[in-house]
C-alpha cells in the first residue's frame, strides 16, 4: 500500500523534517531514533494536506495537525488510526484508518 497523495485520495501528509528545518524555532520534531523505533498505540501529531471542494466547485486545500495511534509496521511504513475530526471535513473522522506514515511525517 502506497502513501497518501492528494490527488487521488483527497489527503496527503506533510514531509516534517522539511517543516522543521525551514521553522527550527517553532517547529519541534522529535528526533529521528524516536521516529524510526515507534511502537504500536504510540502517539503521534502529523501535518495532514486534506483536499475539500466547497458547493461552488472550488477546490481547496487545507492543512491540519491531527493525532494518530501506530498500530504496527508494514513494509517500511507504519500503519496507524486517525484520533480526531479535522475541522475541514466530515469525510475523514477519528478511527479513519488505516494511515501510512514514514520517520519523515
Amino acid at each position: 500500500m502506497a502513501l497518501a497523495q492528494i490527488e487521488g485520495d483527497g489527503w496527503e501528509l506533510d514531509d516534517a523534517e522539511v517543516v522543521a528545518k525551514a521553522h527550527p524555532s517553532t517547529f519541534w520534531l522529535p528526533e529521528r531514533e524516536r521516529r524510526e523505533s515507534l511502537r504500536p498505540g504510540d502517539t503521534v501529531k502529523l501535518i495532514f494536506r486534506i483536499r475539500t471542494v466547497a458547493e461552488d466547485g472550488n477546490q481547496e486545500v487545507h492543512v491540519e495537525r491531527m493525532w494518530v495511534t501506530t498500530e504496527g509496521l508494514e513494509e517500511g511504513s507504519y500503519l496507524g488510526t486517525l484520533e480526531n475530526n479535522p475541522l475541514c471535513t466530515s469525510d475523514m473522522v477519528a478511527g479513519f484508518r488505516v494511515i501510512r506514515l514514514h520517520r519523515l511525517h
